[in-house]
């Protein structure tokens, strides 16, 4: 008869996405201390996950004294991506010096309880494909609609009432004029690569075609809209590239062919696309129709 009892503080177990624990009492009967192993098996046809490596005894080996009783803590995890169900487990108190299944009729079964979804960390889900095809499509979608959109032609800004000329033109200042500013410009979206110095009263500018005091306005090379001098010098200074990096939209990815409001086309031509102020752009329009008259 064996001089080795064990005895569970319960039957089942049920882990719940991390360990549980119960304990055991194994208890040494005989007159003398034993070396006694508590061990984990599975149990016998045991199909599917084998749940003994599961379980952990602490201390597994212990030196027994006579007619003593040692408590053993067992802890049990099921591993990642075990299905839920319950497994079977035996444990079995014997002495280290002899073979486990001499002890086997006095083993103790514990039933492990899996539950549905714990025990494990649940597999990330994958959108199917098609749903990553449908949001390509509608980005596509969007952004060839903001493209044809914003590359849309801005409108030349509606005229207002025009300026009232003076009937005579005042008399030129007998005084020495201080020669007009001059500017080195570029014109964006153009073909040109040669940068030009203007300035109105230099020579380099061809003033004829013009009634003094009005000039040519140049706003790019062949204008020869007339216009006041003061126009002419805004529309070089307009030309600066520096000047328009300020005024165009550069949130656009589609195109920078827009302006930060409240800046507008100018539309010196039918595709000029220099960003003015709405007064510059609505002074352009009227000398576009010929105002001021000053044609020779």
């Amino acid at each position: 008869m064996s001089t080795i009892a064990l005895s569970l503080t319960s039957s089942s177990i049920t882990t719940a996405g991390s360990p549980a624990s119960i304990t055991a009492s194994v208890t040494n009967s005989a007159d003398v201390p034993a070396r006694i192993v508590l061990g984990a098996f599975s149990n016998a046809n045991t199909t599917g996950p084998d749940p003994r490596t599961w379980a952990t005894v602490e201390r597994p080996l212990r030196e027994i004294g006579p007619h003593a009783t040692e408590s053993f803590t067992i802890t049990v995890e099921a591993p990642t991506g075990t299905g839920a169900g319950q497994y079977g487990l035996r444990f079995i108190a014997y002495d280290a010096d002899r073979p486990p299944e001499e002890y086997s009729d006095q083993a103790q079964t514990l039933q492990v309880i899996v539950e549905s979804g714990k025990g494990a960390v649940a597999a990330s889900r994958t959108a199917p494909w098609w749903i990553y095809a449908v949001a390509a499509c509608l980005v596509l979608i969007v952004g060839s609609v903001a493209f044809f959109v914003l590359r849309s032609p801005q409108k030349a800004p509606p005229p207002g009432p025009p300026p009232t000329p003076s009937a005579t033109p005042s008399p030129a200042s007998s005084a020495t004029p201080s020669p007009a500013p001059s500017f080195t410009f570029k014109f964006p979206g153009s073909q040109i690569t040669n940068f030009a110095t203007i300035n109105p009263k230099n020579a380099q500018i061809p003033l004829t075609g013009c009634k003094a005091p009005y000039v040519q306005r140049l706003a790019r090379p062949g204008d020869t809209t007339c216009v006041t001098t003061q126009s002419a010098q805004q529309a070089q200074a307009d030309n600066q590239p520096d000047v328009q990096d300020s005024r165009l939209l550069k949130s656009n990815v589609f195109t920078t062919n827009a302006c930060v409001e409240p800046f507008k086309w100018r539309f010196a031509w039918d595709t000029d696309q220099i960003c003015v102020t709405p007064e510059t752009a609505t002074r352009t329009w009227f000398e576009n129709q010929g105002y001021p008259e000053g044609h020779a």
